[in-house]
């Protein structure tokens, strides 16, 4: 009888030992389940090639200045996303860009600039037949007229002009800007017809990159060799994909316990 105690007791310490080391090794699997589920932060990387020291807001929250020609933004994935990013320098125009993406744990997400900027629509379901066309123009071209197709719309007040657009009726090709004198100015094509509610930024004065092509108005841009925007997507330099050690360490310490256990007797 007394036998028979010892060996049930033996086997029940075998397999609270057993029991124990699965719940502590599992918490190596919580931390990598957590390090891959947000807890560590994203970025954006603002390229601006036109000048430095100029001030970077993410909707209207200040991230700081443009240095070597880019800035760092550090954001938590899991905080509500942005909307709009702006660039702007006393004495000089505003740039202000749209964002449609959120950077992963650990991603970087770059911000190029292109002259052609879509700002989405507050809400859906609103403005069905409408849509905007805003020219931004430099301070020195204030006061200047913008024709599309033509049709007269208005002049430059403050760097820009909102034109309306009823989206029931054919788009336009072009618009043109004269300067006050009369003498000088410039065309750029219309690549972009907004959808309802949205509103398309024209900004002709943007450098796209270091010393590129001269962009002259009216250029066809598919061509261009202008930087992409690039993201990486749980990647590293190499291109392969990151992995937490702590999982595939806890796994392994795993096995080698309940092998330990089942050979050893007590």
């Amino acid at each position: 009888m007394g036998v028979g105690i010892v060996i049930i007791k033996n086997i029940v310490r075998r397999y609270a030992v057993c029991l124990a080391l699965l719940v502590f090794l599992s918490s190596f699997f919580i931390v990598g389940v957590n390090s891959q589920a947000g807890t560590e932060p994203g970025y954006y990387i603002v390229h601006w090639y036109n000048y430095d020291d100029a001030e970077v807001y993410f909707d209207d929250e200040y991230k700081g200045t443009i240095n070597g020609s880019e800035l760092f933004v550090e954001v938590d994935p899991t905080a509500p996303a942005y909307r709009r990013y702006t660039i702007t320098k006393e004495g000089h125009a505003t740039f202000t860009g749209y964002i449609d993406s959120v950077p992963a744990p650990g991603e970087e997400v770059d911000l190029h600039l292109w002259y052609v900027q879509i700002e989405p629509p507050e809400s859906e379901g609103m403005d069905n037949d409408r849509g905007w066309y805003v020219v931004h123009e430099i301070k020195s071209r204030e006061g200047s007229s913008v024709y599309f197709d033509g049709k007269y719309m208005g002049e430059i007040a403050d760097g820009t002009l909102r034109v309306e657009v009823n989206l029931t009726e054919s788009g336009f090709t072009e618009y043109r800007v004269v300067e006050p004198d009369g003498w000088r100015s410039h065309t750029m094509q219309v690549q972009h017809i907004p959808q309802a509610g949205e509103t398309v930024h024209y900004y002709a004065w943007v450098q796209l990159a270091p010393r590129p092509p001269p962009m002259y108005p009216g250029q066809d841009m598919s061509d261009s060799s202008s930087p992409t925007p690039a993201t990486t997507s749980g990647t590293n330099a190499d291109g392969e994909e990151e992995k937490t050690p702590g999982f595939g360490i806890g796994l392994a310490i795993f096995g080698l316990m309940i092998t330990a256990c089942e050979v050893r007797k007590w």
